[in-house]
């Protein structure tokens, strides 16, 4: 810079230092009754020239006027300052690029707490008003937090008796001019939503369930001075105000606020949270209002979906340590009413939150499970097999990890109940895809109702539905059951001989020795109802029964130990033994007599 340029930016420095000292020493000899008007001038010029000002000097100046406004402020609480004035800044553009936003937002908030509480009702509910229609134009984070803390007295007043008949109506003609996806709004709603999560006797807790520790940083800075009277009063007056709103707003935005509220240890909050929701109860549209679903469901997750963590709108999901167990109970129980968790936009989100229910408490798992049901009977069918993969693996990796002993609980007969309600489904809307994954389930629960007889009447809930699905099974498909069914059909529980026959008639056709292999064996079973079973599936099947030689080879191939349909030569050379003298036969009659060898041929 040229010598002169550099003199005149050192006269301007001067002359900019002089004001300020002349200032300070005005604002001295003012007695505070005369104050007020001229700090309705000069404070918000005062911090815009804080935002603006780029000399550390004279920054300084500036900050020693405001410390002199302040002091005499605390020292006189008739003293009004311009609280609206002074909000309005923290909407200002030059806030994100000003170097000295750090010293802006600092002596700020220190104004605003002691100016709104000095306003009249009606200049707080305009600064709430104010703050609503504008939220968009705020930095996320922590300027929205101060902000709306300096709402909440507004809106109080909103719903107050003095001032409800004129300004509820202003609210509410405001939010219909913005609609249900208004930026501001949504981010308006969702800071009423994180404030009343936080404990009223939890301001300066580590953590916060429901919301991210980011979010929880913001708000813990802002609060961490509060009591639990404090906290009450604010909650209190926020929930009001959602209350006065009635069912006019769209419900995504003003349900979970008041649904978040019921949580709360303190009566006082709850209570009214409680009284909110019950009234909003009846107009909520769980079938259709998709903005409403995917806001339950994401405020109950702590990830988001595989393949969804870029998502937006109402179905973004913010990452969570953990969500209060309440919290996740009550919206679980109020999608149960839901037709539309199902869609193809949020059946990903909706089976999310089922697989983290089933891995909470016990009462979020039964709900978890009940929700499940529900899905089932809703789920978009291009979407049932990924929504019946991923469920059913979830359940087992629950409740029965690893296959073997059941622990039996509350939740088990529901799990076991679900796992055949989705199976059945895959019944109804077959597929490739649903079939494979009857196919790859059916074999492990099978194997469980043989190591679990406590469990047998709910495990066969889950195999009634498999079963169901694997009629028409290729013959590569239902060979692979023959191992496991040759194993089961010896076990000694009844119940499972019993299920053996069933998945035999199901499985094999009548063409097929299997299709009679297994009722021979169960012909003489001591079980009389089993062994009536048994000559059913015997005498039915009309003229479709197997040929004579692959019924005999496939008889003679189990009695001596040869895999079915293999091995021929060792076959060969066994049947060749049987023309020596004294032929050793109870290998080959093992586990039949000679009625059923004789049933068998006569087929």
């Amino acid at each position: 810079s040229s010598p002169i340029q550099f003199n005149s930016v050192r006269v301007f420095v001067a002359a900019m230092g002089d004001q300020y000292d002349r200032t300070l020493i005005r604002l001295s000899s003012t007695e505070d009754d005369k104050l007020e008007p001229i700090l309705a001038k000069l404070l918000p010029l005062v911090f815009e020239e804080l935002l603006t000002q780029t000399d550390a000097p004279l920054r300084m100046k500036i900050v020693g006027v405001l410390n002199h406004v302040l002091t005499r402020a605390k020292g006189n609480t008739a003293i009004k300052l311009p609280a609206q004035a002074l909000v309005e800044k923290w909407f200002s553009p030059k806030l994100a690029a000003s170097g000295g936003a750090p010293f802006f937002r600092n002596l700020s908030i220190i104004f605003l707490d002691l100016s709104v509480p000095r306003l009249e009702p009606l200049e707080q509910i305009e600064l709430a008003l104010y703050a609503l229609e504008h939220f968009s134009e705020l930095h996320t984070g922590a300027d929205r937090v101060v902000v709306f803390l300096a709402c909440i007295r507004g809106l109080g007043h909103i719903a107050g008796e003095g001032w409800r008949k004129d300004q509820v109506p202003r609210c509410l003609a405001l939010l219909a001019s913005r609609g249900a996806e208004d930026v501001g709004l949504v981010a308006f709603f969702k800071a009423a939503t994180e404030f009343l999560l936080i404990p009223c006797g939890s301001a300066e807790a580590a953590s916060v369930g429901g919301m991210p520790s980011a979010s929880w940083a913001f708000w813990k800075a802002r609060l961490k001075s509060k009591t639990a009277a404090d906290m009450i009063a604010l909650k209190t007056s926020v929930l009001k105000w959602l209350g006065s709103l009635g069912a006019d707003p769209p419900a995504s935005l003003v349900y979970l606020p008041s649904m978040v509220a019921v949580v709360e240890n303190y009566d006082a909050v709850c209570t009214i949270g409680e009284s909110n929701c019950k009234r909003m109860d009846p107009e909520l549209d769980l079938n259709d209002d998709a903005a409403l679903l995917g806001r339950l469901i994401c405020a109950t997750l702590t990830s988001a979906p595989v393949g969804h963590e870029d998502a937006t709108g109402s179905l973004r999901v913010e990452p969570k340590a953990n969500v209060p167990s309440k919290l996740r109970l009550k919206v679980l129980n109020l999608l149960q009413r839901s037709k539309g968790i199902g869609r193809p936009a949020l059946v990903a989100h909706a089976v999310h939150l089922i697989c983290q229910g089933l891995r909470d408490s016990e009462q979020v798992q039964l709900a978890a499970l009940q929700l499940a049901l529900v899905l089932a009977e809703n789920v978009d069918p291009d979407c049932l097999a990924a929504t019946s993969a991923t469920l059913l693996e979830d359940v087992e990796a629950v409740f029965w990890p690893g296959g073997g002993v059941v622990a039996m609980g509350a939740s088990t007969p529901l799990a076991f109940r679900m796992y055949g309600s989705y199976a059945r489904q895959l019944a109804e809307h077959p597929s490739g895809d649903s079939r494979a994954l009857a196919v790859k389930a059916s074999p492990r629960m099978l194997a469980l109702l043989a190591s679990n007889e406590q469990a047998a009447s709910d495990i066969l809930e889950a195999l009634s539905g498999l079963v169901s699905c694997m009629r028409g099974t290729t013959e590569d498909e239902y060979k692979e059951f023959v191992p496991l069914l040759d194993r089961l059909v010896t076990v000694q529980k009844p119940v499972v001989r019993r299920e053996v026959l069933r998945w035999a008639s199901t499985l094999f056709p009548a063409s097929a020795p299997e299709g009679r292999y297994y009722a021979l064996r169960l012909f003489g079973d001591p079980d009389p109802e089993i062994s009536r079973a048994a000559e059913t599936l015997l005498s039915g099947g009309g003229r479709e029964v197997p040929k004579f030689a692959d019924m005999c080879t496939f008889l003679a191939s189990r009695a001596l130990n040869v895999g079915a349909g293999g091995m021929l030569e060792t076959l060969h050379s066994q049947a060749t033994g049987l023309k020596e003298l004294d032929p050793i036969l109870p290998d080959l009659l093992s586990g039949f007599s000679q009625h059923d060898i004789a049933r068998a041929m006569s087929c």
